[in-house]
């Protein structure tokens, strides 16, 4: 797996999950246009669902969460365990599935699992 593939994938993925958020805002009315961005780590990317006061001032950030985070090494795609890591135990898809992982989140982040 080169770099490049990775980097195309991940864009793929976040496109996918800021399709999701603008249709979920825009299908129920809400104000705000949040925003899917990344924080790359050593080993994973924490991707952040973030709402601004002003877009073109990032630093004023209403609220920032933790969408998701995906394993560099493998494209795995994990729900959040809190902020700062993931819960690594059941991944809830890849971004090198036809997809790009779309299907592992929604609008809020990863999705849960149903048993």
């Amino acid at each position: 797996m080169s770099d490049k593939d990775f980097q195309t994938q991940l864009t793929g993925f976040l496109a996918a999950a800021q399709a999701k958020v603008d249709d979920y805002m825009k299908r129920n009315g809400f104000r705000g246009n949040p925003v899917i961005e990344t924080e790359e780590g050593p080993k994973f990317i924490r991707v952040i669902r973030a709402e601004y006061n002003d877009p073109k001032n990032p630093t004023q950030a209403l609220t920032r969460s933790a969408y998701c985070f995906i394993e560099k090494a493998t494209g795995q795609v994990f729900k959040p365990a809190g902020w700062k890591a993931p819960e690594r135990k059941n991944p809830r898809s890849n971004i090198f599935a036809d997809d790009f992982g779309a299907s592992g989140v929604d609008h809020h982040g990863a999705v849960y699992i149903r048993r």
